[in-house]
């Protein structure tokens, strides 16, 4: 790998799930980086079957389906799986989804999304969703539990019918707690990778009991990928900087100008 490659022999910190960190290590591989990673967390099914069947008989009385994560797409289909309800249900909805990664995951399952918002942020999807749905209408809505609520709150505030799932739930990975130590603490990290406000405080709890953690933090570079997650961040001391475009391409962007920069 030559020398001159952005992000030549930098050490990247990626602290989303496992199964995610994939493409985003590969990425920073080709640039010449070395990806570390260690998911703070990981997810799981919800396992209230009977809440979930409930919910699901609902879809075929429905005009929308809103997806506000690709992680919600997966689990979603896998509910339909378990519980036999035919996919063919979907294909009378329209489906809105926070952003065009997570319409990509929508069509490998055979469906496209009818409406995505300027912005990748649950704000701008309230919005637009705002703007093309009719009040008669009626909106399913497919989260993980600690998905906020701002969709959700926005929509029944206007008079909006709305039903909230939620098909999976977020938690902690407790194996990352040593090894995020370790690397900080030897100062082996040159930056470090935020995906979302989940990964910051998972992050966070994993290292807060060592009076120098935000000191380690600090003397790398963070990069947070969107405006929520920058301010779980900075609510913590943690300088950062952020992309203009809130996916992982822009952070790594947001890298490799900050390094070649230097």
């Amino acid at each position: 790998m030559s020398h001159e490659a952005p992000l030549f022999s930098k050490q990247v910190l990626i602290t989303r799930e496992a199964k995610q960190a994939k493409s985003f290590a590969q990425k920073i591989e080709k640039l010449g980086g070395i990806p570390v990673t260690i998911p703070v967390l990981t997810f799981e099914k919800t396992k209230n079957i009977k809440q979930m069947m409930e919910a699901l008989q609902q879809l075929q009385f429905c005009d929308w389906l809103v997806f506000t994560s690709q992680n919600g797409i997966e689990f979603f289909f896998q509910w339909l799986d378990v519980l036999q309800i035919k996919k063919e249900v979907v294909s009378k909805l329209k489906i809105a989804v926070v952003g065009e990664k997570t319409n990509k995951v929508v069509q490998r399952f055979g469906f496209t999304a009818q409406l995505l918002p300027e912005q990748y942020v649950a704000e701008s999807l309230r919005d637009a969703l705002l703007k093309v749905v009719g009040l008669q209408e009626r909106i399913f809505i497919v989260r993980g539990n600690l998905a906020r609520d701002v969709i959700q709150d926005g929509l029944r505030a206007k008079g909006y019918d709305v039903i909230d799932l939620v098909v999976y739930e977020t938690v902690k990975d407790h194996k990352a707690r040593e090894q995020l130590r370790s690397k900080l603490q030897a100062g082996e990290i040159d930056a470090i990778t935020f995906t979302s406000s989940s990964t910051v405080d998972f992050f966070v709890e994993a290292v807060k009991d060592h009076s120098d953690w935000l000191d380690w933090v600090n003397r790398t570079v963070v990069v947070c990928i969107g405006p929520i997650t920058s301010k779980s961040a900075a609510a913590y001391g943690i300088k950062h900087l952020m992309p203009t475009i809130y996916t992982v391409d822009g952070m790594i962007e947001v890298l490799t100008n900050h390094f070649l920069e230097e």
